[in-house]
């Protein structure tokens, strides 16, 4: 996964004294159908779309995700994380997203490593080395 350019302008604003950015205490971590373009708002997003499916809100600390790693500058989620499980329907999932609800933007993007596909009965889950933010 990779910043999108929302959430890393908002990190050079900080970082350069344009303005104040505070983490939020929450992310949303969304699975979707297509990879959402640089610019795509998370109106945007395609989202999957099994009958049961809703995204799922994780805290934003260190119970969540490992300390970064600096050799190859990356972060990754450290639990693994279940959705809603399906009860009709089906759905290909191909990437997800993580959107800081706060500020109402798309945090980090990235294609899954597998294609996933999803019917009645299953319970979609990500494991930690799913998602691995990386800059």
């Amino acid at each position: 996964m990779t910043f999108t350019n929302q959430f890393a302008k908002k990190l050079l604003d900080h970082c350069f004294g344009a303005t104040t950015y505070t983490p939020p205490a929450t992310v949303v971590l969304c699975l979707l159908k297509s990879l959402p373009a640089d610019g795509a708002t998370v109106a945007d997003l395609v989202k999957a779309d099994y009958t049961g499916y809703a995204d799922v809100t994780l805290s934003n600390n260190g119970t969540t995700w490992l300390a970064g790693v600096l050799a190859d500058r990356t972060k990754s989620l450290n639990i693994r994380v279940e959705f809603p499980e399906a009860t009709a329907g089906d759905c290909t999932v191909v990437a997800a997203a993580i959107v800081d609800p706060t500020n109402n933007i798309i945090m980090a993007k990235g294609a899954l490593q597998t294609n996933r596909e999803y019917v009645a009965l299953d319970l979609p889950r990500l494991e930690p080395s799913d998602i691995i933010i990386s800059l």
